[in-house]
């Protein structure tokens, strides 16, 4: 009976202890040069990696996906003593310190080798050092290429300079096609959902973070601070960024960008909370020293912004170099671009939600198109950046003139496209305006298919009877969508022309209007367009033009509110005594 008493014991016991087989380090395949990388292909092998310093200047490859769910219980002290550190029981259960992951490279040994993660993951994986510097999956990277590794489902806590990805990047360290996705915390300073603090020449290209970010001073959706000659280029970041403190430079994309610190072709969408220098995109642009320019240049947010002081809805603060960059005006809740700057400085412009989503917007800015992407259904209606979805729409056509002109009975139709993307070409269509009649095809102008200079178009209409007429083109891509122009209106008078300058429409405008003006006979003419205090700021025409009536659209997007003066000069060939001048006031109202 004591015997079968004992066995029942044992069985119990059995079913009710649960038997933990923790991951021991295992060195990876490969010899770790150029040629022959170690193949990183388990959590057996980052384990090993993390804990081999001896192996940090070497060069790796990914070859699988990683689930690195057990490191949320692993601590750093060595249980059973056989120099490994995460294969304790206590590793596999919340007892214990639960440090988590162990970052690679530190202070003094940074991690120099080359990583690529050949298009796999890392998921799920912890690290919850608060008191730690230098935290990330890599703690402190120097002169190291990272390429091709996401990781997702993180959860990173540190001290100062913590990252999803590193914690600190120096001496032309390089990031290309990275991303992360969870949840980053940080210390008193440098905090950001990819990288703490980037450094020294080092890039970023085609990277992303969609995690959530809480920290101190400078911190960013996916960088906290970078400077001394870094250039990011093609990035973005979507996580919310939440400043703790009375703290500052808090920003949905950067924290502070100084030091010649280049960031070109960005965004970010995620909202952002902070105390003092918050900003939709950055919470500081700054040069550092004079001798230095931090640039921002075709970037845009879109994000909720919200602080105590120095609140802007792209920048905290900008000292520096700003080139057609663009912040929502809806979403963002303030008015102010830059919150520390008044006015904002050229090249940080507000846009509504709808022009946010007009691609116009970027086009008319220079924006290219062989970058920025823009689809309805895709990134929320917003610009996107062309590696997100290769299968996307290109930013398209850009008509940027529509003219018409009046000899006699013929009407010569003229336009001009900034880019174009699949054009099949224009279908000129028209109809008189009685209220009656149908738009009807009057004929058909072959287009360029693709193209990133400027392109001219001619289309003659003749033998037209007295009266009013109303053109539009519609522009055809080869997939046969399309889409139709502004109409303009030409009106075939049995009197003859008189020279005239018509009042602009509409009046005030934001940002284009149209300027319609009367050649009696064909004459040089100049139109031009001048501020308030007589500069002039540019001139739409400066060439010889035969009678008629003409129409012409003037962007001023990249002008600031206000009242300009357009002057028509019109010098006749044939008898230069009677040159005609007149001038309209015009008002600039964004």
């Amino acid at each position: 009976m004591k015997t079968l008493i004992v066995h029942l014991f044992l069985i119990v016991l059995l079913c009710t202890t649960t038997v933990v087989s923790q991951t021991t380090m295992l060195a990876p395949g490969g010899s770790g040069t150029f040629e022959a990388p170690y193949l990183i292909a388990s959590l057996a092998n980052l384990s090993w990696l993390a804990q081999n310093s001896a192996a940090w200047g070497s060069f790796f490859k990914q070859t699988a996906n990683i689930n690195a769910l057990e490191t949320q219980h692993w601590d750093d002290a060595d249980d059973n003593t056989d120099d490994d550190l995460y294969n304790d029981p206590n590793d596999g259960t919340s007892t214990g310190d639960n440090n988590g992951f162990l970052p690679i490279g530190n202070l003094p040994k940074n991690f120099t080798g080359n990583y690529d993660g050949d298009g796999f993951s890392i998921s799920n994986l912890k690290i919850n050092r608060p008191s730690t510097d230098y935290t990330g999956f890599w703690g402190w990277i120097s002169g190291s290429a990272i390429s091709n590794l996401g990781l997702t489902s993180i959860s990173v806590t540190g001290a100062i300079s913590t990252g999803g990805m590193a914690g600190r990047a120096d001496a032309s360290s390089s990031f290309n096609t990275c991303f992360t996705t969870g949840s980053v915390t940080g210390g008193v300073n440098f905090t950001g959902g990819l990288l703490g603090d980037i450094e020294s020449t080092s890039t970023i290209t085609d990277c992303y973070s969609s995690c959530t970010v809480s920290g101190f001073n400078r911190i960013g959706g996916l960088i906290g601070v970078a400077g001394v000659t870094v250039t990011i280029n093609k990035s973005y970041a979507s996580g919310n960024v939440t400043q703790n403190g009375s703290t500052s430079f808090a920003g949905g994309f950067i924290g502070e960008g100084l030091n010649d610190v280049k960031i070109f072709n960005c965004y970010s969408t995620g909202n952002v909370t902070g105390y003092d220098n918050v900003g939709g995109f950055a919470g500081a642009n700054f040069d550092g020293e004079s001798y230095f320019e931090a640039t921002l240049e075709n970037c845009y947010s879109v994000g909720s912004v919200s602080g105590t002081s120095s609140v802007g809805g792209l920048v905290g603060e900008s000292e520096h170099v700003t080139n057609n960059n663009f912040w929502n005006t809806t979403t963002s809740g303030t008015s102010n671009g830059d919150g520390f700057n008044d006015p904002d400085p050229t090249g940080i412009t507000g846009k509504t939600t709808s022009e946010m989503k007009t691609q116009s917007t970027f086009t008319n800015a220079g924006w290219n198109t062989s970058i920025w992407y823009m689809d309805a259904g895709f990134n929320d209606g917003y610009p996107y950046l062309a590696w997100q979805n290769p299968g996307g729409t290109p930013l398209p056509v850009e008509l940027t003139s529509f003219t018409a002109s009046l000899k006699n009975n013929t009407i010569e139709l003229s336009w001009t496209t900034g880019t174009e993307v699949n054009n099949y070409g224009f279908q000129v269509e028209r109809k008189k305006k009685n209220g009656k009649s149908e738009w009807e095809k009057v004929g058909f102008i072959q287009g360029h298919g693709n193209s990133n200079s400027p392109k001219e178009y001619v289309f003659i209409d003749k033998n037209l009877s007295a009266g009013k007429y109303l053109y539009r083109l519609k522009q055809i891509d080869n997939d046969g969508s399309f889409k139709y122009s502004d109409e303009i209106e030409v009106e075939v008078a049995a009197a003859s022309l008189q020279f005239s300058l018509e009042q602009n429409y509409p009046n005030p405008f934001n940002p284009v209007t149209t300027i319609t003006y009367g050649l009696q006979f064909r004459s040089n003419v100049k139109l031009e367009i001048y501020d308030i205090l007589g500069q002039i700021i540019t001139e739409l025409i400066n060439k010889e033009q035969s009678a008629g009536i003409r129409n012409i659209y003037w962007n001023a997007n990249k002008y600031a509110s206000g009242v300009y003066i357009v002057r028509l000069i019109a010098e006749p060939t044939i008898n230069k005594n009677d040159k005609f001048i007149s001038i309209k006031k015009m008002i600039l109202m964004k």
